[in-house]
């Protein structure tokens, strides 16, 4: 099973599938799936999820700017200069694969985050703050007078 899909789990017994009427036997895996409607087309994809998309991207252009440095270093000019079209996208995938990295930091901690959870500021003395899990992620505020 593909490592970026969102929620993987295995059944533990055997049970029929109420849509299908077809029995699923015991140690089978189970994915979340979305409907796609396409025009007359309804196609279903699995759910990914998030920090493991961000994460593989960053891993992907990391592993492009090493190998675009390696062919920079083999390209340089007499004077060592390297050439600006690979010394570039070098830059565009290093830059690519900090900002993935980090969007998945931010992805992980935001699924981290309990549906239910609230965070309450009241270091201001006049209004207290009010965060749930969507502000939380956001940086949201609700504002309570006192």
């Amino acid at each position: 099973m593909d490592w970026r899909i969102q929620h993987l789990t295995w059944t533990t017994a055997p049970f029929t599938d109420p849509a299908t009427r077809s029995v699923v036997p015991a140690e089978s895996p189970v994915v979340p799936v979305t409907l796609i409607h396409h025009g007359k087309q309804r196609l279903g994809a699995t759910i990914p999820n998030a920090t493991a998309l961000f994460l593989n991207l960053s891993h992907m252009f990391h592993t492009e700017a090493r190998s675009l440095l390696r062919k920079c270093i083999t390209d340089k000019d007499k004077f060592g200069k390297l050439p600006d079209d690979e010394a570039f996208s070098f830059y565009e995938r290093m830059m690519g694969s900090a900002v993935f990295a980090c969007t998945a930091l931010e992805a992980f901690v935001n699924e981290q985050i309990p549906d239910t959870y609230t965070y309450v500021d009241s270091s201001e003395k006049r209004f207290t703050r009010v965060f749930n899990k969507e502000q939380i992620e956001t940086a949201e505020p609700r504002y309570e007078n006192r």
